[in-house]
């Protein structure tokens, strides 16, 4: 059956086209119609990218299909519209996209007779220069000769997804610090991203969505790619009805790592939701490298400096490698954000000696602990090696930001005494342990302290004592790490005159 010519000259184009030879694609404008005979992939209706076109379904086994080539990549906005009628019965709206000889159906719409007049479809991420095809076909029979519409509209642009992106291989390249807007297209889609990290740092990465109340929405699993292998690293649940802007488990990068996001439906009524997942990476060298979780792929925690990590999951493990430099008492800070909860971080420290790994301490912190902890530090000899291992007490810790600090105690100067000889006093004290040197403090009466001097052995002679003021002294050691001072606390405080 034949569906009459609304234009003439378009029946004239197409007969010419035809005497000469010359294959002329039909472009569907507005309100304009065409011989039936598109119920195939090679004899589909061209839609332009912006644009919109009225058909009806002749018959119950009535097929009609319309290809579109965007000429760059972007967003394929398709709407349905139609006259309301009181029936469960319509249409059924399918999508493809033709690559490598295949037609990949990317998803699956019936639309009633008694649904909105106006329905939105999942939107197409579309790549430049491939073919996409839309299929109508009947969803029972009442909507047979019912005038359907087809508007079309495409955004030019970089940030969207680019499907069918449902493999490692096939996924959207997400450059850092942006952001990209997708959705699921059915209930079995899936959207996969790839990061590649250019330096050690943090890739922390938010997913916003707009507020539903529903318990229904996306599981988001993050991955990284090494030796051959695609490793988990976190695995999150957002739902509609969670906050419209949530963050993720932050990824501790490794220069030119490979990470990938994958989102997939939990349940379904995500399908079809814009959602928008950011990006933002900050290069640093003091945060923790996933995936740390084993002695031998340990992070490496220098003396002296300050490192970020967070728990990725309820079975993450960070693993922190120390290796002392001199022999000497490491002491140990474990800082975190305070919540008001009791859940947080079993913290366990080891040594590796003869080839066993020897637990020297344990302790648990909890999220309304001090913000900054003391734990439990290590008498380290030259060249050791140690461990702090770093695993979920309960689970509200994952994805909450801990510091970790590994510093060489300053030896604290003790026991000072002074031999006063008219107006000199001499000055000692019984050494701290592994520090580079002394600094002497004086103030005079009621004075302020100053500092008199620089020593690096443990005794000093002060010879300007006064008869009339007494003279205060105090000492503190310090040492040096990267050209920066450090120092102890000072001495209990000697006082004399002349």
């Amino acid at each position: 059956m034949k569906k009459k010519l609304y234009s003439a000259i378009l029946a004239s184009i197409m007969v010419i086209g035809s005497i000469c030879g010359v294959a002329i694609p039909v472009y569907a404008k507005e309100e304009t119609k065409i011989i039936d005979g598109n119920d195939s992939y090679d004899t589909a209706t061209y839609l332009d990218v912006n644009g919109s076109y009225s058909d009806v379904m002749s018959d119950s086994n009535d097929v009609d299909f319309y290809k579109l080539i965007p000429d760059s990549n972007g967003k394929l906005s398709i709407n349905f519209g139609h006259v309301y009628g009181e029936s469960s019965h319509g249409w059924k709206v399918i999508i493809y996209k033709y690559q490598d000889g295949e037609y990949i159906e990317l998803s699956d719409t019936v639309i009633k007779l008694e649904d909105s007049e106006k329905v939105e479809l999942p939107f197409v991420g579309v790549q430049y220069g491939c073919e996409y095809y839309i299929k109508v076909q009947n969803y029972n029979w009442d909507a047979v000769n019912k005038v359907y519409t087809i508007k079309t509209t495409f955004i030019r642009s970089e940030q969207y997804e680019r499907e069918e992106n449902d493999s490692y291989n096939k996924a959207t390249e997400m450059k850092l610090n942006s952001s990209y807007t997708g959705t699921l297209n059915n209930d079995n889609d899936i959207d996969i991203y790839r990061i590649n990290a250019t330096g050690n740092g943090k890739i922390e990465l938010t997913f916003e969505h707009v507020y539903t109340d529903d318990s229904h929405g996306w599981d988001i699993i993050i991955y990284r790619y090494t030796n051959g292998e695609y490793q988990e690293l976190s695995n999150d649940r957002v739902t509609l009805k969670d906050n419209e802007k949530y963050r993720l488990p932050y990824i501790g990068a490794v220069s030119d790592g490979i990470y990938y996001v994958k989102i997939k439906n939990y349940n379904w009524r995500a399908v079809g939701k814009e959602y928008v997942i950011r990006n933002n990476f900050q290069q640093s060298d003091y945060y923790e490298k996933e995936e740390n979780n084993s002695y031998t792929t340990a992070t490496d925690l220098k003396i002296g400096e300050k490192y970020n990590g967070t728990l990725n999951s309820n079975s993450d493990k960070d693993f922190w490698k120390i290796t002392a430099t001199k022999k000497g008492y490491i002491k140990l800070s474990f800082g975190h954000d305070y919540i008001d909860d009791y859940h947080g971080w079993n913290v366990y420290v080891y040594q590796y000696v003869n080839g066993e790994y020897k637990e020297l301490s344990s302790q648990t912190i909890s999220l309304k602990d001090n913000k900054l902890i003391q734990l439990k530090g290590i008498s380290a000899q030259s060249g050791g090696i140690y461990y702090v291992t770093i695993t979920n007490y309960n689970w509200n810790a994952v994805g909450v930001n801990y510091t970790l600090k590994a510093a060489y105690s300053i030896g604290k100067p003790y026991n000072l005494r002074g031999t006063i000889s008219k107006r000199k006093i001499t000055l000692k004290w019984d050494r701290g342990n592994a520090v580079n040197g002394y600094e002497v403090y004086c103030k005079v009466g009621n004075g302020k302290y100053k500092k008199i001097a620089n020593t690096l052995t443990n005794s000093y002679t002060y010879k300007k004592l006064s008869k009339k003021k007494t003279c205060y002294f105090k000492v503190r050691s310090y040492v040096i790490n990267n050209g920066v001072k450090e120092y102890s606390g000072f001495t209990a405080v000697v006082k004399a005159r002349a």
